[in-house]
């Protein structure tokens, strides 16, 4: 890849979306329609924009099957909890507390909210950091909530240009193509 931030993107976005899958227990026919979709998102894009990935796999898989709360999310009505209560739904607690992928995609949803505003994140951060302080809190949450901390904060860098109206432009562009049987 051309650009260095850009590096992990492919292995985000493949670990990310099989994680996923298997959660959601997909048909090998919904992967391939689902993956379709992340890849016209991808291919439409230019190569120095970042996408990120994990977050475009988790948005698309939401919009097909917690529609709702996506469309909530995408249009700024809401703050990322809904979204992060389906992902929680969707990982069992064991492996969401080990799953890097997991902690990426729940800082992209409340990273892309910061960017809208402080009080658009909710208490989705602020619950993070009081585990990151609570002594009763296991290792394994203190250092879910570690990382997922330590990535929003990122969103203060390079990766403030996270918009929520150019991923949400680029998913629903999709849907303007017939993926049928």
């Amino acid at each position: 890849m051309k650009y260095s931030e850009f590096q992990y993107d492919k292995d985000n976005l493949k670990d990310t979306f099989k994680l996923l899958a298997n959660a959601k227990e997909l048909s090998l026919r919904e992967v391939e329609q689902l993956f379709a979709k992340i890849n016209l998102v991808i291919q439409s894009t230019a190569e120095n924009i970042h996408l990120y990935p994990a977050l475009l796999a988790f948005l698309i898989i939401a919009k097909e099957y917690h529609y709702d709360n996506y469309n909530a999310y995408i249009n700024k009505a809401d703050t990322p909890e809904k979204l992060i209560n389906d992902l929680y739904g969707m990982i069992p607690q064991s492996e969401l507390l080990d799953s890097h992928f997991c902690a990426l995609v729940e800082s992209f949803l409340i990273g892309a909210k910061h960017n809208d505003c402080n009080d658009a994140v909710g208490n989705s951060l602020k619950r993070h950091e009081n585990i990151r302080k609570d002594e009763t809190s296991s290792e394994e949450q203190k250092k879910y909530s570690n990382k997922v901390v330590k990535i929003a904060a990122s969103f203060n860098g390079y990766r403030n240009n996270l918009s929520l109206d150019s991923l949400k432009q680029r998913i629903e562009m999709v849907e303007s193509f017939q993926f049928s049987g």
